[in-house]
């Protein structure tokens, strides 16, 4: 009975991550992205956040990778604008030190991107320093 439960479990959850992972962002307009990698049980896995006009944070897409390389990365970015992430009037990327994220951000969006490094990782940087 437990297998049977825990199948059940396991098709409903990989059924809603494919969901997640395939809805469409072009109904919102994000006007700041921020991107951050955090270690999850051992893996290196990017996080993309996107604020809307409104104010409203929404998670927008995540991928397990190695390091935080610009090919990688890119991967996450292309696919939001698969997924209909606009940004022909300008977003603003907000990433920490990573020379990856900077280039993916770069590659993806080009001009229309503002780059700003996040204050919570300069500060966290300046006093790990010290």
């Amino acid at each position: 009975m437990i297998w049977i439960l825990g199948w059940i479990l396991q098709e409903s959850s990989a059924k809603a991550l494919e969901e997640y992972d395939n809805r469409d962002l072009s109904e919102e307009t994000y006007v700041v992205l921020m991107l951050d990698g955090i270690q999850f049980r051992g893996h290196q896995v990017v996080v993309c956040v996107g604020v809307t006009e409104d104010g409203e944070k929404q998670t927008l897409g995540f991928a397990q990778m190695d390091t935080e390389n610009a090919l990688a990365v890119s991967g996450l970015l292309s696919r939001l604008v698969e997924r209909g992430l606009r940004y022909e009037d300008g977003i603003l990327c907000v990433i920490d030190g990573s020379k990856g994220f900077r280039k993916a951000v770069e590659n993806v969006f080009g001009e229309y991107a503002q780059i700003q490094r996040c204050t919570w990782h300069k500060r966290e940087n300046i006093l790990w320093q010290l």
